[in-house]
Parts: C-alpha cells; structure tokens; sequence
C-alpha cells in the first residue's frame, strides 16, 4: 500500500472508528476518510482502541440535582424549575446533546491536519425533538440535527470530508444510532 499522509498514522485516543467499517492490516497506511468510509489500521493496534470510561452519578439534596464525576472533573445536573428542580444545571439531556456536540468538535480539531483543514473557528449547534410521553413505546429523542461551523481557509471539499470524518468517526453519534448494549449489572443496597 501507498503511504498518503504520515500526520493520521497515530490512532491511539481515536477509537472513534465504527470497526465495521475499519479495514485491518499489517502495513503502516492511511489515508482521509473518503466517501466509502474505510480505515486502515495495524493488527496490534485493534486491542488499543478499545476503552474503558468509567462515571459515577449521585443524587444531591437539593431538589433533583445530580453530580456526575469522572476523571476527578465535576458536573451539576439537574431539571427547569417547571420540570421539578431548581435549574442549577443543565438537565440530561441537554448534557447529551452538549457531549455529542463537544465530541464533533474534538474530533474535527485532532482530525483537520489529516485532511488538510486548516481550522480558525469551529462549533457545532444542536437541536432534538424529545417525545417526553411515558407510555410511548420510544420516549427518547426522535430526532437530533447538528448545524457545524467551520471557519477555514482550506479546500471546501477537504472540510467537507472532514466533516463526514467526524460523523462517523464520533463515538458520542454512533452511540446514539444505537449500536451500543446497555446492560445493568446489578443492584446494590446500602
């Protein structure tokens, strides 16, 4: 295989690739995501990217607040005031589309030199539609469009396969596509 661009090669804290669509071999290649989304990437590196994360959630006294740690980094959540709480925080929901968000915009900022994007400015704007209905079937968000900011003096069409980069390589989004188990482990009283 031809080397194309040696500034990709490194793939460790970027296990954001959906490993369908990751093609595996034993020589050192890679090149930008194209339209066909495939990534080449070492044997020995597979194991590498697969991580562990870890947070801890505790309800606080004060209303429906919540404190999420990870990492020894804090974070306050909780609900509007018409939802029950005291609007101290931004509830879980507005967290997730804000961590969806902060993923695209991280990957588009460790991503660009691989796709020769020279980045000024970037950020990304998200809205979802959430069926709040207890007793429907899906009471989730039914739908969640990201509006991405980009201010560059590189090629469009670099930005624009940067960009369709970043969607598929964010594991925030492919989580939400539903490609993920949720298994709880057990109960634990205290």
């Amino acid at each position: 295989m031809e080397k194309k661009d040696e500034s990709c090669n490194n793939f460790r804290g970027t296990a954001a690739f959906d490993l369908s669509s990751v093609f595996i071999t034993d020589e050192l290649s890679y090149s930008p995501v194209q339209s066909d989304l495939i990534h080449v990437i070492l044997k020995d590196e597979v194991e590498e990217m697969i991580s562990t994360f870890n947070a801890k959630v505790s309800r606080l006294s004060d209303g429906l607040q919540v404190e999420a740690q990870s990492r020894g980094f804090k974070v306050l959540m909780d609900e509007p005031v018409e939802g029950g709480g005291t609007d101290k925080g931004m509830n879980p929901v507005e967290l997730l589309l804000s961590s969806y968000g902060g993923c695209l915009t991280i990957l588009a900022a460790m991503m660009a030199p691989g796709y020769q994007v020279e980045l000024e400015e970037c950020f990304a704007e998200l809205e979802g539609d959430l069926d709040l209905d207890e007793g429907s079937e899906y009471n989730g968000f039914q739908e969640i469009r990201v509006t991405f900011h980009v201010k560059s003096s590189s090629p469009e069409e670099n930005v624009k396969n940067l960009v369709q980069g970043i969607e598929a390589g964010c594991p925030i989004g492919n989580t939400l596509r539903g490609k993920v188990n949720i298994k709880f482990n057990d109960i634990v009283f205290e």
